[in-house]
């Protein structure tokens, strides 16, 4: 039995999509996203230009912490940021909050074995 493999140059692009100035890929510390594949050293490709939709994933700044967590704007408007692991809580953007939406996250990249 065989696997078909693509050529890494044909799919490289693919996976690190660049969007000019508005890409950026950062290192995840912290285990909040995993069951989505966001680990805890997992690298993400974060898109400024794209506006989040409901239960995207996203990198947001709040109150001066940098965070990775899903979408949800309700139908009056506010924004809270949910967690996939239940050991973290979610975070409600209020009028008092400092909250600045940094971008949706479109990919990630992991290592499959730890360093030998």
């Amino acid at each position: 039995m065989s696997t078909e493999i693509e050529e890494i140059e044909d799919i490289v692009s693919e996976l690190v999509e660049q969007n000019g100035d508005n890409t950026t890929y950062l290192r995840v510390r912290g285990d909040v996203m995993q069951v989505v594949g966001i680990y805890n050293d997992s690298i993400v490709v974060v898109d400024s230009s794209l506006e989040p939709k409901n239960m995207d994933v996203v990198l947001a700044e709040v109150d001066g912490e940098m965070v990775i967590k899903r979408f949800h704007q309700g139908k009056n408007g506010m924004v809270t940021l949910l967690p996939d692991n239940p050991n973290y809580e979610s975070v409600e953007i209020t009028q008092d909050s400092d909250f600045q939406l940094k971008g949706v996250i479109t990919r990630t990249i992991n290592t499959i074995f730890a360093s030998r």
